[in-house]
């Protein structure tokens, strides 16, 4: 029973939300209300005439500022379904009477009426106008200005639960956020740019480099020599009037004398040599023979028992 009546009471506030926003959008002075007493008539407001005699109500009251009601009641009906406590329904509903109040005396600062719709509204109705005049009268229109605006602060703290230190925060840390984003932003394209103006110096650079001509210069064509025919040299057995005969044995050369390029011992000291390399190669044995040539002297090596040959060619490398 207790949930169907919470039901019930939450629908007639959705209900009085929409009455009161359509109410007040099609509002129309011509309409009979508490403050036109017209004719009966066509009727523009599109809830009849408890719409009209309603707008004409809180327009006439708080003027501009009575389209607060329709945001308070659907604060207070967002209140009441989340199960709130009823103290938070209280300064909702106070916030609201203030921001209403406040709202309509600011707007008639500048001016009693406003076209809207392309209807006259009332800026501060009969409280908000009358408001104006005492606060602007006994604290100027600058004091009255900064009255009225702490007002309308505190009325929408009140009605709304907002926290202007933390919207303070909120807001520092997000242009702390947004001025570290722009610096970064900022840093890593003067760095491209500082890159890109340094590739193109470098590529301006290798295209002057290319356009330098080099010039070699090249020796003068020599004249061409035809190479002189080698003479035959005339020997005395080719003038013999008897014809052709064989030349004599004097004829020929001496053969030079040839110096052993290796001694015995130079052969020794070698072979020695290649018995110790060897032996640092873990190789053990002993130079037999050596058979010295023109070109190549050749070692005959006796490998000690327990060497197989293929250790030893495997270090040919090594040796040379």
């Amino acid at each position: 029973m207790k949930r169907m009546r919470r039901e019930i009471l939450g629908i007639l506030l959705f209900f009085l939300v929409l009455f009161t926003l359509v109410s007040l959008l099609s509002y129309s002075p011509h309409d009979p209300s508490i403050n036109n007493a017209a004719p009966a008539g066509r009727i523009h407001n599109l809830f009849g005439a408890m719409g009209a005699h309603t707008a004409g109500l809180l327009i006439g009251l708080f003027g501009l500022g009575s389209f607060w009601i329709p945001l308070i009641l659907l604060l207070s009906c967002i209140h009441f379904f989340n199960n709130r406590p009823r103290i938070r329904i209280v300064l909702t509903a106070s916030g609201g009477l203030l921001l209403m109040v406040a709202t309509g005396a600011l707007l008639a600062l500048k001016s009693n009426q406003y076209i809207l719709f392309g209807h006259a509204y009332s800026s501060g109705g009969m409280i908000g106008i009358p408001l104006k005049t005492f606060l602007s009268t006994y604290s100027g229109k600058t004091g009255g200005t900064l009255i009225l605006l702490v007002v309308w602060l505190v009325g929408f703290v009140l009605s709304t639960g907002f926290s202007l230190v933390a919207f303070g925060v909120r807001t520092w840390s997000a242009f702390r956020y947004f001025r570290e984003t722009v610096v970064t932003i900022y840093c890593g394209w003067r760095e491209r740019r500082a890159r890109s103006r340094k590739r193109a110096e470098k590529i301006q650079k290798a295209g002057k480099e290319k356009k330098k001509k080099i010039r070699i210069k090249t020796p003068a064509p020599e004249d061409p020599v035809k190479p002189a025919r080698p003479k035959q040299e005339v020997f005395d057995f080719m003038r013999s009037a008897r014809g052709f005969q064989l030349p004599s044995v004097s004829f020929l050369e001496d053969p030079l004398l040839r110096i052993p390029s290796t001694s015995k011992e130079s052969l020794k000291a070698k072979s020695r040599l290649l018995e110790k390399k060897l032996e640092d190669f873990g190789v053990r044995g002993q130079v037999v023979a050596v058979t010295p040539g023109p070109v190549i002297t050749t070692f005959e090596y006796e490998p000690a028992a327990g060497i197989k040959i293929n250790k030893i060619v495997s270090l040919s490398d090594d040796l040379a």
